[in-house]
């Protein structure tokens, strides 16, 4: 009871988490922070999520995204309104789904849940973001995976005729699987020998200059449709993630990639060729560098030429010129 009116709310999935709602909305009262008027307005999570995704079809590319994690949002917290959601609330969910799926997951489902309230509160629906006091789980650095020249080539040859020319493709232009799959004739400039991608995570337009290896591969190809790499019918190829690694297995491949880690491994290329960041930003697509050097690791025999090469007497370590070359020309390039 509140002022003689009584007031009903959903508490919780769990009896315990009920009673922790019931606790803080005492607490509320007593602080007399409460606002009887502020429930009404505010609407069901299971609602507002209907209309976030009708403006994440309209505003974001990777809404079929959103609209995954919400099949396990909206059964959480659906039949509550959006200003009774407290950060204990959403600490029981972190606790139940990361009995599930990887932390990592648990903390992209979180970040959508923080980007819906903070919609939410610029769209006048609640007054307060609760994820603003709930931390996502620390997740350790993965280990990039970088292939060798040779692992490279395995691959290469290991894959089947429709799998070769995407690995080719993100081996030597560093472009997203996504980006790949996607690539239309219209994008290809075999004249300048440029590719345009058009639809970059970044929502930016860039180029990328075709390697010979390239052009070669895609003048091979036959045109069946609007997109380069397609199935039968015409229609864009969408999951390549099986035969990548069947593909994987039969070139040895040890530890196993995954198909971004080819983009790693375009950019560590390039920047061990002495190529400069900036390019290397350019051709990736990214808005930032610091984004971009944590595409771009030397690899550890690369960074021992390196250090080999090194003479303070003013001459060249012998057996070691071409690697003193790159580490001037990286020098020189930094400068």
């Amino acid at each position: 009871m509140c002022e003689g009116k009584q007031i009903r709310e959903p508490g919780g999935p769990t009896k315990k988490v009920a009673e922790q709602a019931l606790a803080a909305r005492k607490a509320d009262i007593a602080r007399e922070r409460f606002d009887l008027h502020d429930i009404k307005p505010s609407p069901l999570f299971e609602d507002f999520a209907k209309k976030y995704l009708e403006y994440a079809k309209d505003n974001k590319r990777s809404w079929n995204r959103d609209e995954y994690a919400l099949r396990r949002l909206v059964p959480f917290f659906g039949d509550q309104r959006l200003n009774q959601i407290r950060p204990f609330l959403i600490e029981a969910y972190k606790s139940q789904r990361k009995a599930e799926v990887k932390p990592v997951t648990v903390n992209r489902e979180l970040a959508l849940l923080k980007y819906m309230f903070n919609l939410a509160i610029k769209w006048g629906k609640t007054s307060s973001n609760p994820m603003n006091d709930v931390k996502p789980f620390k997740i350790g650095e993965k280990p990039e995976r970088v292939l060798s020249d040779e692992e490279s080539e395995r691959l290469i040859e290991a894959s089947p005729d429709f799998l070769e020319p995407i690995v080719i493709m993100a081996l030597h232009t560093g472009m997203r699987k996504g980006e790949i799959l996607g690539l239309r004739w219209s994008m290809l400039n075999f004249g300048n020998g440029a590719i345009t991608v058009e639809k970059s995570k970044s929502g930016k337009c860039r180029s990328i200059p075709m390697h010979d290896r390239v052009r070669e591969t895609l003048m091979r190809l036959e045109k069946n449709g609007e997109y380069v790499f397609t199935k039968n019918g015409g229609e864009p190829m969408k999951n390549i993630r099986n035969p990548f690694e069947a593909a994987q297995k039969r070139a040895r491949i040890c530890p196993r990639c995954t198909f971004h880690d080819l983009r790693h491994t375009f950019a560590t290329r390039l920047v061990e060729n002495g190529c400069d960041l900036v390019s290397v930003m350019q051709f990736l697509g990214h808005s930032q560098i610091a984004t971009t050097m944590r595409y771009s690791h030397p690899s550890p025999e690369h960074m021992r030429e390196a250090i080999a090469s090194l003479n303070y007497h003013g001459s060249i370590t012998e057996g070691s010129e071409g690697s003193s070359a790159v580490l001037v020309s990286s020098c020189q390039t930094a400068r």
